[in-house]
């Protein structure tokens, strides 16, 4: 025992040191006490539109509507019982009208009280539901005390300190426990406090992900779409709230929030002013003195930063793909239409990040999040090299403090969630080889890198996959392991050729001569030509008049004649939006996972991890994010574990990170201890164990994309200035 506590000491002194937050979404950026906190709140006939648009569970409308009556009701049931409990349980029969006091007979003996709302509940819209409840709120109001619908009801009922740095909803968990605990109580109020807590604890059972069912898919419409709608739910000030919860954590130093970005200027710059000034109210309230003048820093400041994310999504537009139609409306390029809604909201956010200089210490990097199935990495090509098109942003211009604009940090999730481990890898090794990534830059995830290819072969023996997909799986590792010598290259590639020729036959059919030499197939290096093209092509060249009548000439005409190509890498770039080919990529095939595949796999995880500690690409870490949606059964087979070991040269950079706190009911110095622990299970030294942690923890403050050099009386100042100017 004394080990242990001993451990646990050493292991808090290290954060304590700081740690920072990496890798955050902002949708489920607060906990799930925090957003249930939020729905208790009085009801307001302006909140109640919160509640409209979203949905709570992922079920029925009738369900949902159930469970959207619940929550509200419950927030009737605890400011009645607050009240009971500030009158010592002693109120009058009816007291508190008919409706209230009918509503918590059906509550406390576990009925179904909506029934007594409606005796066909399923004709009732949220609307009628919402402002049911708002009328209930407004018999309450005539009991409370003053300034309890702005905040902290609770709290100014049971009259504590307003300043108590605690939720609403712990002060009244710690009287209404008190009570009972005293044994007093009436069993009217014992069974409410009961129905309550049952309820309570069914809401985040739904909304905090256990390890279940696997995969991203399922993880996005179970958990993250819920908590997303919880969290937004009956609250004015979300930025606000999101900032205070994490900055709860003492030990945190620096966060970056992930949002996603509107192609609208306007919006996208309230969103942005939003952020701002709520984390100045924050700094003014709990971190700076107010001198009569200035406001002067009284602690560390926190530094916090925005990575916008695109949000990949499969293509929907038009089904059948044509080259020379999408020439005319980009719907018909394969991912041409979001493509362009990408572009528009890089031209939106490089546009206010160069209008306020000072903005770059706040707008701090990119990001593509969401499905990894559903849109390639070639998609965000362009996206990318815009973002980081030195003519745009113009780095080392001295702003009006003399200091430089802050360059812009890439990241993009990569390796997370893919139906085969070789996609994985690919999807990784192309966010670093083709969207110009420097030292320093991120890769989310990143598991298919540290996964064991062998117990991820257990677990998928067969799988099914889109054809291209396994086509390009297997170009790419060509292409990697012919640059890369080994014992087995010369059987392992004639393997992957046959791979390669017998899948592109199925797409692209049997190659035409031409004329010169016997063809059989299309050669591996025209393909891989043809793969590497869908990265470089720029519209400006690759589909420009003159190449694009080419392409027409020698694809589109031999396609609608019946006719056979004569492939070159131009127009296997082009094929990528032609009808005829899309459907035969898109063809799922079943795949049995070889012993061939697994040692390909085994080379290519070496290959990378070497690549990325020579580049210097940090991998984001998020251990219980990983371990609930991978592979990854227990956190032991996390693949920090095998991507950063001790004193092995090989190692690739590291950062620990939450993730989605509201999903997972963690945050990053939960997720540190946890990599921590899951060391000395792996029977490593406490001493060795902390000196890597700490390592770890060091990584994630060096690694951050916000980089404000200044100190924080500066800092203050010239963000309480960029605030005033937007």
């Amino acid at each position: 025992r004394r080990w242990k506590m001993y451990a646990a000491t050493a292991a808090a002194a290290v954060l304590e040191a700081g740690v920072a937050e990496n890798h955050l979404h902002k949708g489920v950026s607060r906990t799930f006490s925090s957003i249930w906190d939020s729905l208790m709140e009085p009801l307001t006939a302006k909140k109640a539109e919160s509640f409209l648009q979203k949905r709570f569970i992922n079920g029925t409308e009738e369900q949902d509507k159930r469970v959207l009556f619940y929550i509200l009701g419950c927030g009737i049931i605890r400011a009645y019982l607050v009240l009971e409990i500030q009158k010592n349980w002693k109120s009058k029969k009816g007291e508190y009208g008919k409706d209230i006091e009918k509503l918590v007979e059906f509550f406390q003996n576990g009925q179904r009280f909506e029934d007594y709302f409606a005796s066909d509940f399923r004709v009732k819209t949220k609307r009628e539901i919402t402002a049911y409840y708002v009328n209930l709120w407004g018999i309450l109001d005539e009991h409370l005390p003053e300034g309890a619908f702005d905040n902290k009801i609770c709290t100014r009922v049971l009259k504590e300190d307003l300043n108590l740095h605690t939720l609403d909803e712990n002060v009244f968990l710690y009287y209404a426990l008190w009570e009972l605990h005293k044994g007093k109580t009436v069993d009217r109020l014992r069974k409410c406090v009961m129905q309550y807590l049952r309820f309570r604890n069914y809401l985040f059972h739904i909304s905090v992900q256990q390890k279940t069912v696997k995969g991203l898919d399922y993880f996005q419409e179970m958990h993250y779409n819920i908590s997303s709608e919880l969290s937004h739910a009956n609250i004015e000030n979300f930025w606000e709230n999101a900032i205070r919860e994490q900055l709860q954590n003492q030990n945190l130093h620096k966060i970056e929030f992930r949002s996603s970005i509107s192609d609208s200027y306007s919006s996208f710059k309230r969103e942005v002013i939003d952020f701002l000034k709520a984390y100045e109210k924050i700094l003014k309230e709990n971190y700076c003195e107010y001198n009569g003048k200035d406001y002067i820093p009284q602690r560390r400041i926190p530094q916090v930063g925005l990575i916008i994310h695109f949000l990949k999504r499969p293509d929907k537009t038009v089904p059948e793909k044509c080259f020379v139609n999408g020439k005319v409306n980009c719907s018909y390029y394969y991912f041409g239409k979001l493509q362009k809604e990408y572009e528009n909201q890089i031209d939106v956010f490089i546009k206010l990040r160069t209008e306020f200089r000072e903005l770059s210490r706040y707008l701090v990097g990119i990001d593509a999040a969401s499905l990894e199935n559903s849109t390639p990495v070639w998609v965000f090509a362009p996206i990318y090299e815009k973002a980081r098109d030195s003519s745009i942003d113009p780095i080392g211009r001295a702003n009006r403090y003399g200091d430089y604009t802050q360059s812009l940090g890439f990241t993009f999730h990569a390796g997370e969630d893919f139906r085969h481990i070789l996609s994985g890898l690919r999807r990784i090794d192309e966010a670093v080889e083709h969207l110009k990534f420097h030292a320093g830059d991120r890769i989310g995830h990143g598991i298919a890198l540290g996964m064991p290819p062998r117990k991820w072969k257990n677990q998928n023996p067969v799988i099914i996959i889109p054809q291209i997909e396994a086509l390009e799986n297997y170009l790419w590792a060509y292409d990697a392991l012919s640059k890369n010598y080994s014992d087995f290259q010369a059987t392992i590639l004639a393997y992957i050729e046959k791979q390669v020729y017998e899948l592109s036959r199925r797409i692209y059919g049997d190659a035409e001569s031409d004329g010169k030499t016997k063809q059989e197939g299309i050669g591996i290096e025209i393909l891989i030509s043809g793969y590497r093209g869908l990265f470089s092509a720029e519209k400006g060249d690759i589909w420009s008049e003159d190449k694009a009548a080419a392409i027409e000439e020698k694809l589109c005409a031999k396609v609608n004649n019946g006719g056979k190509v004569v492939w070159d890498a131009g127009l296997l770039t082009a094929a990528r939006h032609c009808k005829k080919y899309v459907k035969e990529m898109e063809r799922p095939i079943h795949c049995e996972v070889t012993e061939q595949d697994i040692l390909i796999v085994e080379e290519l995880q070496k290959i990378l991890k070497k690549k990325l500690g020579r580049k210097g690409i940090v991998i984001e870490v998020n251990p219980s994010s990983n371990t609930a949606i991978a592979d990854l059964d227990i956190l032991e087979e996390n693949q920090l574990y095998q991507i950063n070991k001790i004193n092995d040269q090989d190692n690739v950079m590291v950062c620990i990170n939450s993730d989605d706190p509201a999903v997972f009911n963690t945050n990053v110095s939960n997720e540190l201890a946890y990599i921590y622990y899951g060391m000395l299970e792996k029977n490593i030294s406490t001493e060795a164990a902390l000196s890597w942690i700490d390592k770890i923890r060091k990584n994630g403050i060096n690694s951050s994309f916000i980089h404000h050099q200044e100190n924080d009386e500066l800092l203050v100042k010239k963000l309480f200035e960029l605030v005033e100017n937007m």
